[in-house]
Parts: C-alpha cells; sequence; structure tokens
C-alpha cells in the first residue's frame, strides 16, 4: 500500500492570502445562483444571505483559490444553512416539509442524480423544494469527474448528517433533555463538517491515500477539527438559539451543571480551547510529510471557521459572546498562544 498523498499546489494570491476581492466576486455569483436556484428570491432572503458573508468564509477556508472554487465553496455553505434553517424552523425557510421528511428527499438526490453531461444538470429538472434543487446543482457540479470512492464517502458522510439531525429534531420536538456527552456525540455529526471536508478537499485536488486517511493522527486531526468549529459555532449562535429556544453547548452546560450563563460560557470556551490545542498539536505532528496538505487545510478550516464566526451577521445583532470567539481565536487561531 502507497503511503503517499498527491495534492495540487494551490498558488497564493499576489496580494492579500484570503483574497477579499475574490470573495466580493464570489458573493455576487453566490447571490445570483441562490436568486436562481431559488434560495433567496425576497428582499429578506437575500438580506439574510448577504448577512451571512458566506463567500468571505470561504475565502478564509481556502486561501489563495480563485473566484471558481470559493463561489462553489460559498454555495455549499449557503444550501448548508438553507437546511440548518429549516431545522431551526426559520420563518423563511419553510418547504412544507418536515425536517425528518426533508433528509430523504436529500439523500435520494446523491444516490440517484449521476448526470454526465451538463444538459442532464438536475438544476434544469426544477427539482423542489428550493434545498433540494440546491444539492441537485451542487452533487452535479462537484461530483460529475469525482473518483467513486469520493463519491461513496461524502455519500456516508451526508447520510450521517442526515441521521444525526434527525435524531437531534426529535430530541428537540419530544423536549427530552440532553446530557452534555450525548449533545456533543450528536452535534459532532449535525454540523455538517464532515461534508464539506470531502468538497474542500476535491477543490484542493488533495488524495489521501487508504494508510493516511486512516492514520490515527489525521483522524484525531479530522475530528478536533470539527469539534473547535462546532464549539465556537455554538458559542457565537447562543443567545440567538436561546431565544428560539434551542439548546446548544452553552445552555446543556447550564443544566447539567446547574450554573449561570456566564460560568457556561467560560466552561464552553475552555472545551474550544482543549480542540484548538489538540489541531495545533497534531497538525504540528504530521509536519510537512505526506499528510502535510490535509494538514495545513484542516488549519485553514479551523481558523478561518473560528474567524468567520466572530465577523458573521448570520447570527444577528444580539451579544453573541464573538468576542470571546476573537479572544481564543487573535484572527490566527491554534497556531498562535491561546489564553489560560
Amino acid at each position: 500500500m502507497t503511503r503517499g498523498a498527491e495534492h495540487r499546489p494551490v498558488p497564493p494570491s499576489p496580494t492579500d492570502p484570503f483574497a477579499p476581492g475574490h470573495a466580493v466576486l464570489a458573493e455576487a455569483r453566490l447571490r445570483s445562483w441562490a436568486r436562481g436556484i431559488g434560495l433567496a428570491t425576497t428582499e429578506e432572503e437575500t438580506a439574510r444571505l448577504a448577512a451571512a458573508g458566506l463567500c468571505r468564509w470561504a475565502s478564509y477556508v481556502l486561501p489563495g483559490h480563485g473566484v471558481d472554487d470559493l463561489a462553489l465553496m460559498g454555495q455549499w455553505a449557503a444550501f448548508v444553512c438553507a437546511v440548518d434553517d429549516v431545522f431551526d424552523e426559520v420563518p423563511m425557510a419553510q418547504t412544507g416539509l418536515s425536517a425528518v421528511e426533508l433528509m430523504p428527499q436529500l439523500l435520494s438526490v446523491l444516490t440517484t442524480c449521476r448526470p454526465r453531461t451538463p444538459s442532464e444538470s438536475p438544476r434544469a429538472a426544477a427539482a423542489s423544494p428550493p434545498v433540494v434543487a440546491a444539492l441537485a446543482d451542487l452533487w452535479w457540479r462537484t461530483a460529475q469527474s469525482a473518483p467513486e470512492a469520493w463519491r461513496r464517502r461524502f455519500i456516508a458522510r451526508y447520510t450521517e448528517f442526515a441521521e444525526a439531525s434527525i435524531e437531534e429534531a426529535e430530541a428537540r420536538s419530544s423536549g427530552t433533555p440532553l446530557d452534555l456527552r450525548t449533545y456533543l456525540h450528536i452535534r459532532h455529526r449535525s454540523i455538517t463538517m464532515l461534508p464539506l471536508f470531502e468538497v474542500s478537499e476535491r477543490l484542493c485536488g488533495i488524495v489521501l491515500t487508504d494508510f493516511w486517511r486512516n492514520h490515527k493522527l489525521v483522524r484525531t486531526l479530522r475530528h478536533a477539527a470539527v469539534r473547535a468549529v462546532s464549539y465556537g459555532n455554538d458559542i457565537a449562535s447562543a443567545e440567538v438559539e436561546r431565544a428560539l429556544g434551542q439548546d446548544n453547548i452553552v445552555s446543556v452546560i447550564s443544566q447539567e451543571q446547574h450554573c449561570d450563563r456566564s460560568s457556561a460560557y467560560e466552561q464552553a470556551a475552555a472545551h474550544l480551547r482543549e480542540q484548538l490545542r489538540l489541531v495545533r498539536a497534531t497538525s504540528a505532528e504530521l509536519g510537512s510529510g505526506p499528510a502535510g496538505a490535509y494538514a495545513e487545510l484542516m488549519t485553514n478550516w479551523v481558523s478561518g471557521s473560528l474567524r468567520w464566526q466572530s465577523e458573521t451577521r448570520r447570527f444577528g445583532s444580539a451579544p453573541n459572546k464573538a468576542s470571546l470567539v476573537r479572544c481564543l481565536l487573535k484572527e490566527t487561531g491554534p497556531w498562535q498562544e491561546l489564553p489560560e
């Protein structure tokens, strides 16, 4: 078994490594796509999409990439946000389907849509609701020339997400309180990061051999990155979710530890800090060897996502502890010293 990993080197931007100009152009493409596919057709939906700044996030996660890659990554993120809005019962995102009913339709797209030419694109089929049409279009454009192993891996990741999302929705509707361990186990799969990791690997041209994909260090790094971003997301969105009557790491800690929210925030930050250290240590151990490109992608994912979480207006203007994320992040993430 070969122990190497092939990857396409990504040239740095000649100016800013986060290429803000590229992000602006990609954002324009994103809004046009979202309007055409039906995800953002009203002023309110368009404003909500603009507030998220998803192509700015893409430029942080994929520094040095061009407009095409940033637009595609931003469109995937917009689809993920749209599905989240259905689960969160955001009024503008209603599809006429429950979250549990929506998931089989999304999974069906992945297993049945395998067009080979542009004229066969599922986008032309006007699939409904818009989130289903969006996934059909994204899947066709991303997977049409992908190796079968990549397709299988993405479908497996998205199936895990779907199952976890249904668990989360059923627990929410039943009013069953979750303990922290159970919540974090579900959250690890319901944040949709693992499927998007596969998309970003493809955009970076990273092809890990089986040896490296299953290597203990790579698995540790992958899961630490998921936990770090999910904890940061929960901290940044805690007040919005509280207003919606939904749990996240802050509320679950508060309930389980019988502590006030300030203490719960600090405990959530401690969990985040632990994962950032693990990302930093594991990345350093992988070094510049065959899995170095993957380690760089994961660290960009963590630092970029946390930076975006501290800036985005997707979580509203209410106090959301974004300053705490900024404090932990210090704009460059786990490779700077973190506050004790």
